[in-house]
């Protein structure tokens, strides 16, 4: 699957809710352009070539596909996801 995006030149996901957004953040860290929505957790796990879509119709999607075209993205620091870190995270919750 990595092989596959990796080729995109721009991926969309707008997905309508999200726990964590693992797809948006591999996305991200893999430095390919990302179209997708502000809702739940996405927000807080992209960064980099990111625009969020204004609105959800048809021309609110040709205009994020604008902004991607002209390199407008809302770049926000770079963050990294470490598993170790995580399942140390969750261990603590439990003792």
């Amino acid at each position: 699957m990595r092989e596959l995006v990796s080729c995109a030149n721009v991926v969309f996901a707008p997905s309508l809710a999200e726990g964590f957004g693992s797809v948006h953040s591999e996305v991200c860290a893999m430095g390919i352009p990302l179209i997708t929505r502000r809702v739940a957790a996405i927000p807080e796990v992209v960064n980099g070539k990111v625009t969020f879509l204004e609105d959800d119709t048809p021309q609110g999607f040709l205009d994020a596909i604008e902004k991607v075209k002209n390199g407008d993205f809302e770049e926000g620091e770079k963050k990294c996801f470490s598993r170790e870190k995580t399942v140390e995270k969750i261990e603590n919750l439990y003792e």
